[in-house]
């Protein structure tokens, strides 16, 4: 009782932040706070799959955006060829709405959809690939429990995902990870790479992975995105990735620009940027409707 108290506590005290930056940024992630308090008893609306959007209210203002969406899916399913979709907005434009109709329209067509949510820069760094590698055993285990044995090693990496040497501590134990030798960045970067490479080949339809929000990662702690890269032309693979695009002088706006800089770099053919806007007045007088 006395955690749930305080966890409670913790979800009102953040929604009243004076800063926005430091309030939830969706209702999802207010239903994701909720559902770490144990002694919750009403969990009706904790969704983690929520169809109910597609028929509850339809995205207005990012049509096109979503019109894009759709044939990367397609184009990714036919032929073949993933891609890093990169969205870009400033504060409060829609972006984890929109990565959450995406995930969505994903999972209507069968897709496998690893979502990753980070709420702060401090949780980044603990929180990115235990999250990662937490959701790709889960679809190893229903569809090949063999390569995830194959690439047990990735489990007992204690150093490079800041736990404890127990696989993660959810349920994965195997002897093999738990005294795996551990591997220095670039190794790990790559391992995991082709990883989710080999997974992707198994699967019939795409993997999504859906990043949010990547002004609060660093960039240079991604490595196995680089050699992602290198595997998208021929893989089913999506990368969606939200920016938040301010165009203050703060230093987490800085990092954001350079965030965007280096990614564009260095996918080049391989990413797609969508950059949402504000709603017009009429695109508000609609939704309002």
């Amino acid at each position: 009782t006395t955690l749930s108290s305080l966890l409670s506590i913790n979800l009102i005290r953040k929604l009243l932040k004076r800063n926005p930056e430091e309030r939830f940024q969706s209702v999802f992630e207010v239903m994701h706070e909720l559902e770490e308090i144990p002694s919750a008893q009403n969990k009706k609306f904790w969704l983690r799959s929520p169809i109910y959007l597609l028929n509850s209210s339809s995205l207005v203002g990012h049509e096109t955006a979503i019109s894009s969406f759709r044939q990367i899916y397609s184009e990714t399913c036919k032929e073949k060829r993933g891609k890093f979709v990169l969205i870009v907005g400033q504060t409060g434009v829609g972006k984890s709405r929109f990565m959450e109709e995406c995930e969505v329209l994903g999972q209507i067509e069968g897709a496998n959809v690893v979502r990753l949510r980070i709420s702060s820069i401090q949780d980044s760094r603990y929180a990115f690939y235990p999250s990662l590698l937490k959701q790709l055993q889960t679809i190893c285990n229903g569809t090949s429990p063999e390569l995830l044995k194959k690439y047990d090693i990735l489990y007992g990496q204690s150093s490079l995902l800041q736990t404890e040497n127990t696989g993660l501590g959810a349920g994965h134990k195997n002897t093999e990870s738990v005294n795996a030798q551990q591997m220095d960045k670039i190794t790990f970067s790559k391992t995991l790479s082709d990883f989710i490479f080999d997974l992707n080949q198994i699967l019939e339809k795409p993997l999504i992975i859906s990043i949010n929000d990547f002004s609060l990662l660093n960039v240079e702690d991604l490595g196995f995105l680089d050699y992602m890269n290198f595997h998208l032309p021929e893989s089913k693979i999506i990368v969606l990735e939200s920016l938040t695009q301010n165009y203050s002088q703060s230093e987490k706006d800085k990092h954001a620009r350079l965030s965007e800089e280096r990614l564009t770099k260095t996918f080049e053919t391989n990413l797609l940027k969508v950059e949402l806007k504000p709603l017009t007045k009429t695109k508000c007088i609609e939704f309002l409707k």
